[in-house]
């Protein structure tokens, strides 16, 4: 059994020769298990936080939640787990955003503060080189590795993703440097990089993230990072008749991001048509080296 939440066209493509099931989110089941997750989640909140909504009221609490919801499991997730109901009151919930874009859409707005007279968010654009690496990486990058991509500390990473908060797939007080980091849904990044929707609301234009910019960003920092790694290797073997990347290997981190950057670096460098790139690591005879040493099984 196979299951998949996006119909993301790859996917629909590959499985259409099986017949698959598909359940919408209009589907009367997936609307009924959607339901009962928000009667189950308002009557713990009842229970927590202040509530002017009487027992009788609570069924038009929980179908005004559904219209905005439109069947996303996701939409009603957030809004109970990232405290967007501070009081529980009909007046609150009907003015929650309706659907996926809209919700982060005012997440953003609220997080990240728009300068009206530059149309530009001063903390959003201190995030961006990272998001612009993120949205770009091949794998989950920890908070160091991304650090030493755009030049920063690790600690002022950490600090800048505050304001993600419910957004990141942990909570920040579990950051640590070796964190490997991930939204807690795709979705997050399809919104910060689709161009449509920056072309459609000029306004949200500033929360764009550009992803050919993290490909560059990688591309450059890996080809010159990794092969200087390469040289120095060299020159210690030259030096100490040191053989068998042995140097590397009493050094995890710099095994791990060569091996990102054996294995991505040139998908990056063609994204950003980095050609200059492209034709360093097919060229270099290092880079095959590299790779078998350190997987001679394959």
């Amino acid at each position: 059994v196979a299951v998949s939440s996006r119909p993301e066209h790859e996917i629909k493509t590959a499985l259409a020769r099986y017949s698959p099931v598909c359940i919408d989110c209009d589907e009367i089941n997936n609307r009924n298990d959607v339901r009962l997750f928000v009667e189950h989640k308002l009557e713990q909140l009842q229970k927590l936080r202040p509530s002017n909504v009487p027992k009788a009221r609570t069924k038009q609490a929980v179908e005004s939640i559904m219209a905005k919801a439109k069947g996303m499991f996701l939409f009603v997730k957030n809004i109970f787990e990232n405290d967007d109901l501070d009081v529980i009151s009909l007046e609150a919930i009907e003015s929650l955003p309706t659907g996926l874009d809209e919700y982060y859409e005012t997440t953003f707005l609220r997080r990240f503060a728009i300068d009206e007279s530059t149309g530009r968010s001063p903390s959003f654009d201190k995030l961006l080189p990272f998001l612009q690496v993120f949205v770009a990486a091949q794998r989950e990058l920890s908070a160091s590795e991304i650090a030493r991509v755009i030049h920063r500390e690790d600690h002022q990473v950490i600090s800048s993703l505050k304001p993600l908060g419910g957004l990141l797939n942990l909570p920040l007080e579990a950051l640590t440097p070796s964190t490997r980091l991930r939204m807690n849904h795709k979705s997050v990044s399809d919104w910060l990089v689709s161009p449509s929707r920056a072309e459609k609301y000029q306004r949200l234009h500033c929360y764009h993230v550009d992803k050919t910019t993290g490909h560059e960003r990688l591309a450059e920092h890996l080809c010159y990072d990794v092969l200087q790694l390469m040289d120095r290797k060299e020159q210690k073997e030259r030096e100490h008749h040191v053989s068998d990347f042995d140097f590397l290997k009493a050094d995890l981190k710099a095994i791990i991001h060569c091996e990102y950057a054996v294995q991505h670096c040139g998908l990056h460098a063609i994204k950003s048509k980095r050609w200059r790139i492209v034709l360093a690591y097919l060229m270099s005879f290092k880079v095959y080296t590299f790779w078998v040493r350190l997987h001679p099984e394959k």
